[in-house]
């Protein structure tokens, strides 16, 4: 059995994979906040600046923070559907806290390449504010 296969076949109570699906919610929800003040900052430089260099950038940081937002949206609506099934068998089986459920590997390794590229794309964006701040 390989590494892949070991993680896949994790299981864990629904006391441990609840509240991080929460967690995880409450981080998209911070993206979608930050990339909201990601755009006033934005908007700041692209009243400053006419050289099509520098509008080019902002237009990428635009259709980037476009494309966070609707990342962060999917993501969502897929933890948003974990939470709900967590609640149904909660709700139909009383002893589902002692029952061991399998890990949600793949929700995990879409929550650490939406961060990465989240905290990638902050980065480059903060760069560039500092060079036309």
């Amino acid at each position: 059995m390989n590494n892949e296969q070991a993680v896949s076949k994790q299981r864990k109570h629904i006391g441990e994979l609840h509240p991080e699906v929460k967690d995880w919610i409450s981080y998209c929800m911070f993206v979608k906040d930050e990339v909201k003040t990601l755009n006033l900052r934005l908007g700041e430089i692209i009243g400053k600046y006419t050289d099509h260099g520098v509008q080019a950038q902002v237009e990428h940081f635009q259709n980037q923070f476009i494309r966070q937002n609707e990342a962060s949206d999917e993501l969502l609506h897929d933890l948003h559907a974990a939470e709900h099934i967590f609640s149904e068998i909660a709700q139909a089986n009383p002893a589902a806290a002692h029952v061991l459920f399998d890990d949600h590997v793949d929700l995990r390794d879409k929550m650490q390449t939406h961060t990465q590229i989240f905290e990638s794309l902050r980065h480059e964006f903060q760069l560039f504010l500092a060079k036309y701040m």
